[in-house]
């Protein structure tokens, strides 16, 4: 922000509620079991004693750990978890540290305009009320002018551009038990999804039916070719085949295609 003007910061918050496991690999806690809990998450929880998982913090732990082990010292602005010297990113750390399934986004607008100060502003301030150093008001005196003290004036102003927030949440889009509370609240939907249910389970049967139905077809005709080969050479007649065969063969198709 410039010396001489009023900044406002108007300041927008934005919450993401992302679904952690099975749905996604995001992590909320690390007090919970977690099978593909990483040694840095480790080292907070039981080291750090940090129990709110954070994918920042997680990246400063496991940069200081890698910072230490390669060059014996740490990071002052970094927690340590052992007593170590200071000292004054590397891509292993985006695999030890998962994105955080809760988290706050904070975008800001800047606005500035020139400070208006005037003698009479000067008797109305208080040093306790702006909260600055007792003798606030001494120094403005020091001032020979408006413009010389407007030089040295800041004046910041942080706020809130919309109570609202905007919240973005992620919910599973069907389960069981959601399919079932739908269907109990609309019961045209209800008949339409268990009758695209029941098409789907008559197609996958029907599929299985009809392809085992090819099967056997092949090994009836296999059968039947050999049986005629056996009749030309044993001299029985054909009508003796055709009777107790192909009555047969077409009650097998009866059963697989027309019932």
């Amino acid at each position: 922000a410039p010396v001489g003007f009023a900044t406002e910061v108007k300041i927008t918050r934005q919450l993401s509620e992302k679904l952690s496991q099975p749905y996604g690999n995001c992590l909320t806690d690390l007090t919970r079991s977690n099978p593909k809990k990483t040694s840095t998450m480790e080292t907070m929880f039981s080291r750090l004693g940090v129990k709110q998982y954070s994918k920042e913090m997680c990246m400063n732990v496991c940069f200081q750990i890698r910072l230490e082990m390669e060059c014996n010292c740490s990071e002052p602005v970094i927690p340590s978890y052992q007593n170590i010297s200071k000292c004054s990113d590397t891509n292993e750390c985006n695999d030890e540290c998962p994105t955080e399934c809760v988290l706050y986004k904070y975008s800001t607008k800047l606005t500035s305009e020139t400070v208006e100060i005037s003698t009479e502003d000067n008797k109305k301030i208080k040093p306790e009320k702006i909260k600055l150093i007792d003798d606030f008001l001494e120094k403005i005196n020091l001032y020979d002018s408006i413009e010389a003290l407007r030089k040295d004036v800041l004046l910041i102003q942080f706020y809130y551009d919309d109570t609202s927030i905007t919240k973005i949440t992620e919910r599973p889009v069907w389960s069981p038990f959601s399919i079932l509370s739908i269907t109990k609240q609309n019961k045209k939907l209800a008949i339409t999804t268990y009758f695209f249910v029941g098409i789907s389970i008559l197609i996958f049967f029907h599929g299985r039916a009809y392809k085992n139905a090819i099967k056997l077809t092949r090994q009836k005709k296999v059968e039947i070719s050999q049986k005629f080969i056996d009749v030309k050479y044993s001299g029985v007649p054909d009508l003796v085949i055709y009777d107790n065969i192909l009555p047969n063969y077409f009650n097998f198709l009866d059963i697989f295609f027309f019932t």
